[in-house]
């Protein structure tokens, strides 16, 4: 019965949960917690801000000159051709023309080509896209 008893000691002694962090020196508990919060914070709203700065789109006075280069021969006759679209670089404040390609259709969707939309702030890209067929 004693051993028992023992056993079972044991086997709660094992299975006892203890809290993930008691020491009083961990870094949650000890005088660095605040500034430590005060960095998470910070860096969490400075990587929010650049992932958002990079969505916005660019805006220009006037459009820029399009020139069409070269058709490449067309691979098969499921390909498609997509027009080039407009990036916006940010270091000169200009949209700079990236070619067209063939790409294969998508099943069930359909390819709209970019635009240029005048807004108030300016003229700026919307850029081509596949749409599912309505």
């Amino acid at each position: 019965m004693k051993k028992t008893e023992e056993n079972q000691k044991y086997v709660q002694n094992l299975i006892k949960k203890d809290p993930l962090v008691k020491s009083p020196d961990s870094i949650f508990n000890s005088r660095y917690a605040k500034n430590f919060r005060k960095f998470m914070y910070v860096s969490s709203f400075a990587l929010v801000g650049l992932c958002f700065t990079g969505c916005i789109a660019g805006y220009v006075d006037t459009e820029p000159v399009y020139v069409e280069g070269i058709r490449p021969v067309r691979p098969s006759e499921t390909h498609i051709w997509i027009d080039g679209d407009w990036i916006f670089s940010r270091q000169n404040n200009v949209y700079v023309r990236q070619e067209g390609h063939w790409d294969r259709p998508v099943q069930g969707k359909v390819y709209i080509s970019g635009s240029w939309q005048t807004t108030p702030r300016g003229r700026h890209w919307n850029r081509g896209h596949w749409e599912r067929k309505r």
